[in-house]
């Protein structure tokens, strides 16, 4: 088993979409999880979904910090997080933040984010306690200059419309110079 040192972040995970200084949406991510139901095992769990790949060793040490194993069984619908990121690429989950639960706060930090790096168009994960919340202590995990959303557009309808939506005004904004 690989070394499991790496400390896990806690609070909600955000990512922030700006164009030219303007949130045109913000997602929750989720980490990848199985649901238990008293009888197979984590490895089974795992291995009948398709999100995740089981030969993550990350998931053997993000186990181990919720004192389970592979073998182990969960009880019937207990939650078991799988991986310590939210990224969609390793099997994550989003939710679409509805702009007014945004905090202007966040907002502004997300927006600065990316200007500070003279970024017109970026995707700003955040890491805060809480979406709503005014003056929350937000922690900027990374900017992407190149936000992928390929994995957003396939989690359904209506993040596939938002994508869709997004990607327009990141087009106009383009040749509209």
């Amino acid at each position: 088993m690989r070394s499991c040192l790496s400390k896990r972040r806690s609070g909600r995970e955000l990512r922030v979409i700006v164009l030219d200084g303007e949130v045109l949406c913000a997602v929750e991510r989720h980490p990848p999880h199985v649901t238990g139901d008293g009888k197979l095992t984590l490895a089974e769990l795992i291995a009948a979904q398709d999100r995740v790949d089981p030969s993550d060793g990350r998931i053997e040490c993000e186990l181990a910090r919720q004192t389970m194993s592979l073998e182990s069984v969960p009880e019937p619908g207990t939650r078991v997080r799988l991986l310590p990121v939210a990224n969609l690429s390793s099997g994550g989950s989003a939710s679409i933040v509805i702009a007014e639960d945004l905090a202007p706060e966040t907002a502004s930090i997300a927006s600065r984010a990316a200007r500070t790096l003279g970024l017109r168009y970026a995707g700003v994960d955040l890491i805060l306690p809480d979406i709503a919340s005014p003056g929350v202590d937000a922690v900027v995990l990374e900017v992407n200059a190149a936000p992928g959303l390929g994995n957003l557009y396939r989690q359904g309808l209506a993040e596939a419309e938002l994508v869709k939506g997004i990607y327009q005004k990141v087009f106009a904004a383009m040749f509209a110079e």
